[in-house]
């Protein structure tokens, strides 16, 4: 008995000790992911485009991988790094003439390897562009500049507010409903595709929410109503929230979220703003912060719950099914639910574009 117990033990030791060498050699020899199988390196399937766009319009770029997730992205124009282009497209600032000739390309990567896509290179069409700025030199209330602008009063029944400039800030006047932001467009037709840049001034940073700077894109100013496009960030220390697009159906009101930044995110002093819209059906809207891509967002035109056919968002607000809006004109505003300083947060700068 005690000889077979030996033998028995003896196989069993051999068999768990070869079983131990199996698996260390294997994992010597091949890379594996987290389902057991072989990490498989990035090839390119769809290769991005040569663009030739407009000034003031943007132009995007994409590209189709397959490999072992996750694949990471970095777009390179002229050689060098995009400063958060780091998802698998990317879409520019508006173009100014300037950037014709601009090479762009990507590197995917993972765990398994790297692979550099094919150039794409961007042309530009001069066009005829309508433009407007400003550093709000006057001492206006409400803004005009000369009947450049008109302001939220001008819809009546006194249901939003106006702006008003100090000759190096441009802020709101006041704010007579609960979403009766200050708001301030330009006049005359511009074309839909438009782009409106605005610098950040912050003369003492607000403590308690809410309190935003908005720049506003397609927006119509009737008897009544507002509509258009929003973009909003907030300038008040440690908000829970960050820049969010959003959709005026009209009535007083009545809004709706069309999509946001990921993670709370505070503007502040200095900070460039810059916005774009383009397209119909959908109505896309690019977000950038500094230069750095904050996010494409689009609308296709849907009621809350409803999720567009873009990228999946959830539409959410008090507003209903409005828009696609594919005219207006570009403009500015404020919100501020907590207090009555408005002096304190606004714009130093304000550019518009578009192209006829």
């Amino acid at each position: 008995m005690k000889t077979h117990s030996h033998h028995a033990l003896s196989f069993l030791l051999t068999v768990v000790l070869g079983a131990v060498a199996l698996a260390c050699c294997k994992g010597v020899l091949t890379q594996g992911n987290q389902d057991g199988g072989p990490t498989v390196a990035p090839t390119i399937t769809s290769q991005p485009t040569s663009q030739i766009v407009t000034t003031g319009q943007t132009a995007t770029f994409s590209v189709s991988a397959n490999g072992t997730a996750p694949l990471s992205y970095q777009w390179h124009r002229n050689g060098s790094n995009i400063s958060g282009a780091t998802s698998n497209s990317y879409t520019t600032l508006a173009i100014t003439t300037s950037d014709s000739g601009s090479a762009f390309d990507v590197v995917i990567s993972n765990t398994a390897g790297s692979v550099k896509s094919n150039t794409a290179t961007l042309r530009v069409n001069a066009g005829t562009q309508q433009t407007y700025s400003t550093s709000f030199q006057l001492t206006e209330n409400a803004i005009s500049e000369g009947g450049n602008w008109v302001g939220g009063q001008s819809a009546g029944g006194n249901l939003w507010g106006n702006i008003q400039t100090n000759g190096s800030l441009a802020f709101g006047v006041s704010e007579p409903t609960q979403y009766g932001d200050p708001i301030a467009v330009l006049t005359g037709t511009w074309n839909s595709a438009q782009s409106a840049t605005a610098v950040v001034k912050i003369v003492s940073t607000p403590r308690t929410c809410c309190h935003e700077v908005e720049l506003h894109l397609r927006m119509t100013i009737s008897a009544g109503s507002i509509t258009g496009y929003e973009v909003l960030c907030p300038v008040h220390t440690s908000p829970g929230y960050g820049l969010q697009v959003v959709r005026w159906n009209g009535p007083n009101a009545r809004y709706v979220y069309i999509g946001g930044s990921s993670g709370a995110v505070q503007c502040v002093n200095g900070d460039v703003l810059m916005a774009s819209a383009t397209g119909t059906n959908p109505t896309t809207i690019t977000v950038y912060r500094n230069g750095s891509l904050v996010g494409n967002f689009c609308d296709d035109g849907k009621a809350p719950n409803g999720t567009n056919s873009c990228n999946g968002f959830i539409y959410s607000g008090p507003g209903g099914a409005a828009g696609p809006f594919t005219s207006g004109t570009p403009g500015i505003g404020f919100y501020n639910n907590s207090d009555s300083n408005w002096s304190n947060f606004g714009f130093s700068t304000f550019s518009a574009q578009a192209n006829h």
